[in-house]
């Protein structure tokens, strides 16, 4: 005689199966927690007796195969249902443990037990992590219907000619209007945001047909041209990437 102690839910449900698919085992000799298995599983076509053919609440919990329907079915105390392991689990916040959070924001791991809410992200931007224990953060690239943009602080132009000179973008990329007057050669920009290490840099010239150097450390980007006045009123892009 066999012993099957403490079987769960799932183990009787494959035994179930089992004996749908061979159903003389019903008269088995195989034991659960000292019953005999026909007391959890048993056909309605007269192998097991009358009395476990009725659900009641001493059954509770008992499957059946009903040969009727072709299905497993369980008694709930006081009749045959259809059992089911389709029903949804409840389960507290969605299982994250957080009972409120920021609009706009992600949950994430603050440490390895721990979650919480970032801040909220600005819209149309890319997510770029924290580092460990720190919250995710909108990065400064934005994309837009499938097209990637500036977003962020605009480095800030100096020495660039007399005249007030324009700078739109970021530290990554963007478009200088150099000032007139003088004898324009030079412009600095300033980055928002230091460099770990100096970008590599390249500038283009909208303007005119002219030879720009781009020049970088981790704090500036040097725009300039071999010849006096050639950059006074001059449409530069530039693009930086970090190493």
């Amino acid at each position: 005689m066999n012993a099957i102690k403490r079987l769960n839910p799932i183990k009787r449900l494959l035994l179930a199966a089992l004996f749908t698919a061979i159903p003389s085992l019903c008269s088995a000799q195989m034991w659960i927690d000292g019953d005999p298995v026909a007391k959890y599983f048993y056909t309605n076509n007269g192998v097991a007796t009358a009395a476990l053919r009725t659900c009641a609440a001493a059954l509770e919990g008992t499957f059946a195969y009903d040969t009727t329907t072709n299905g497993l079915t369980v008694c709930n105390g006081s009749a045959w249902v259809a059992a089911s392991l389709a029903t949804p689990v409840t389960v507290a916040n969605g299982g994250t443990g957080l009972s409120s959070g920021t609009s706009g924001g992600i949950p994430y791991y603050s440490a390895t037990t721990t979650m919480a809410s970032s801040g909220a992200l600005t819209v149309n931007t890319f997510v770029k992590g924290g580092g460990a224990g720190a919250s995710p953060t909108s990065a400064a690239t934005t994309e837009t219907s499938g097209h990637l943009g500036a977003s962020g602080t605009a480095p800030v132009v100096s020495a660039c000619g007399t005249t007030p000179s324009t700078v739109t973008g970021n530290d990554q990329y963007g478009r200088l209007t150099t000032g007139s007057g003088g004898t324009v050669q030079s412009c600095t920009l300033t980055f928002a945001a230091a460099y770990t290490a100096a970008p590599s840099c390249v500038v283009n010239d909208e303007t005119s047909i002219l030879l720009v150097r781009a020049t970088a450390t981790t704090t500036t980007l040097v725009l300039d041209s071999a010849v006096a006045g050639t950059l006074e009123s001059e449409a530069l892009t530039y693009v930086c990437r970090g190493l």
